[in-house]
């Protein structure tokens, strides 16, 4: 309409100034070309928008208050039959608690990695005493897999058995899935543990090459 209002306006000054009287088609075709020109704009403006908004959404979230949260994630070399495991640990106010870096041989298969990796956490979990944890990973189907109570008779059900008999001993231990990129920390510390040789754990402390990842996840949620 007030796309419409303003063409009829043009075109009677055309009338009054020029002497130029234009064809009504040319105007409505012209009103057309206006509202699909904004029609573009703004869902332009609106991609834009949800872009930003993923982006804030997809960044690490701090734990509940008493809690603190573990993130862990796997690497997989598949010609050297070698994995990589990632783990960090955080408090309520992003503090790292601890991290670690670990590699295990003869592995073939991405879930078996990540069950793997997870196992590592939940006994890193054990050994430090932590009653209040929640645990986050993108692995989705091995999440999944650990959260269900059917049995499982796959090759790496006995790693999920594992891992399901810490779980049932802790009661204010839950287990999540979170998208990669809330992940990211984890992940560099599971592809750097790849070409690191033997175990490496930091308590109340951190290696150089995750302070990068550490300052996005910081800025994000505070």
């Amino acid at each position: 309409m007030a796309a419409t209002l303003r063409n009829v306006w043009f075109r009677r000054n055309c009338v009054v100034f020029e002497n130029r009287l234009e064809c009504p088609n040319r105007l409505m075709l012209s009103v057309k070309t206006i509202v699909k020109d904004q029609a573009v704009q703004t869902l332009g403006n609106s991609d834009r928008q949800e872009q930003v908004r993923g982006a804030d959404t997809l960044s690490w979230e701090k734990p509940d208050c008493r809690y603190v949260k573990i993130n862990w994630d796997a690497s997989l070399d598949q010609k050297r039959k070698k994995m990589g495991v990632g783990i960090i640990i955080r408090d309520e106010t992003g503090k790292v608690l601890a991290t670690m870096c670990d590699q295990k041989g003869y592995v073939e298969k991405a879930v078996i990695a990540e069950c793997q990796a997870l196992r590592t956490t939940v006994e890193l979990c054990s050994d430090l005493q932590l009653q209040k944890v929640e645990f986050e990973g993108d692995a989705k189907e091995v999440i999944l897999s650990v959260s269900s109570e059917e049995e499982l008779l796959t090759s790496y059900g006995y790693l999920v058995d594992d891992v399901r008999f810490h779980f049932k001993k802790n009661a204010h231990w839950s287990i999540h899935f979170t998208h990669r990129e809330k992940n990211m920390v984890a992940q560099t510390l599971a592809k750097k543990a790849l070409f690191i040789e033997g175990k490496k754990v930091w308590l109340e402390d951190f290696p150089k090459f995750i302070v990068g990842c550490l300052n996005r996840d910081f800025n994000f949620f505070t």
